[in-house]
């Protein structure tokens, strides 16, 4: 559920929160990109549902706590993906300097110049710990 999720709101952010400034990608990048996601999905696929898997070795409280990191993660993430968005008005290609806002989640960007890829690294232990 955290793999769709992650997903699926990667694609409403492409949607609705992104401003790019080409129209277009390269027709290779589709292939390059769904051999990457799909082959990704697929060795998890694997892996999860295979016959050996065992569960978590500290049961519900390694689930509780990873879930925990992954969501607060994701909406760190998303927090950021805002506040860069709103750093470029819609149709102009300025490009400023972000800083943290009111929302503790863009705090990080005293830390790390690129805080959304702090959160999704973070997201993806807090998966893998799942």
């Amino acid at each position: 559920m955290c793999h769709s999720f992650h997903y699926i709101k990667r694609l409403l952010e492409t949607l609705f929160v992104h401003r790019f400034s080409h129209g277009t990608m390269p027709l290779r990048n589709i292939f390059k990109n769904c051999t990457y996601y799909w082959g990704f999905a697929a060795w998890m696929a694997y892996y999860i549902n295979h016959p050996l898997y065992t569960p978590p070795t500290y049961g519900v409280q390694q689930v509780k706590l990873a879930l925990a990191v992954f969501v607060i993660c994701q909406l760190g993430n998303f927090s950021i993906h805002m506040a860069l968005r709103d750093l470029r008005p819609a149709g102009s290609k300025t490009r400023k300097i972000p800083y943290p806002t009111k929302n503790p989640f863009t705090w990080l960007f005293l830390l790390v110049s690129c805080p959304n890829y702090t959160y999704e690294v973070g997201s993806w232990i807090g998966f893998a710990i799942l």
